[in-house]
């Protein structure tokens, strides 16, 4: 199930239980209500922290749809044991050349992240991530300029773009009518019952619906 204009994916990193068993409890739920699921895969050797265990990622794929965003310098066996998991896209900011040939041989979506410091990239992946905090963080609200920076990359040549990082029901309402293809939401969904934040955050997604201004939780 998509939103009017966008798919909606859960980032299970800002999941209120982090344990293994409750994260995939919570990821089948998700999954039930026909939610991509967002993995954030982070090299704690950068300073931000560890994000989902890579060894969850068979389990999680078996579950529904998985998108796997990487952070930090990924050595190739990681890669190479993300890819053999069967996530269907992966998602990896500027630089992270070596990537590229990996999943395209697996036949995986290739998608660019770019962070909100970040200059806007030309068209040269199957889709562009545009994460609205710092990469990484789980506390930062959702910057507004990435509504414009969304209608730049639909300017630009862009088709497939999403947004991750503080999108609550406003937000997406923002960056859908800018032109956004696929909503990740993490802290919004898990503020009360997902299935009731669900059905708020598809109905906002309508565009024309909802501004940034009107912030609630991301």
């Amino acid at each position: 199930m998509t939103t009017p204009g966008a798919a909606l994916a859960v980032s299970l990193l800002a999941a209120p239980d982090p344990s293994p068993r409750a994260l995939l409890e919570t990821a089948a739920r998700a999954a039930a209500l026909s939610l991509r699921l967002h993995v954030d895969v982070i090299d704690a050797a950068d300073g931000r922290g560890t994000g989902i265990d890579p060894g969850l990622l068979p389990e999680l794929c078996r579950l529904g749809p998985v998108e796997v965003h990487v952070m930090g310098v990924a050595p190739a066996a990681l890669v190479e044991a993300l890819l053999d998991a069967g996530p269907d896209t992966l998602l990896v900011h500027t630089g992270s050349g070596p990537l590229t040939a990996a999943a395209r041989d697996r036949g995986v979506a290739l998608w660019t992240a770019v962070g909100p410091d970040r200059p806007l990239p030309a068209p040269d992946a199957d889709g562009l991530l545009l994460v609205a905090i710092p990469p990484g963080s789980r506390t930062a609200r959702f910057d507004p300029a990435t509504v414009g920076r969304v209608a730049g990359a639909r300017a630009a040549g862009w088709t497939e773009i999403g947004v991750d990082g503080g999108v609550g029901p406003a937000e997406a309402a923002a960056v859908v009518a800018a032109g956004a293809t696929r909503v990740v939401s993490g802290r919004s969904l898990f503020t009360g019952d997902l299935a009731t934040r669900v059905q708020e955050l598809r109905r906002r997604c309508t565009p024309g619906t909802g501004t940034v201004d009107e912030r609630g939780a991301g």
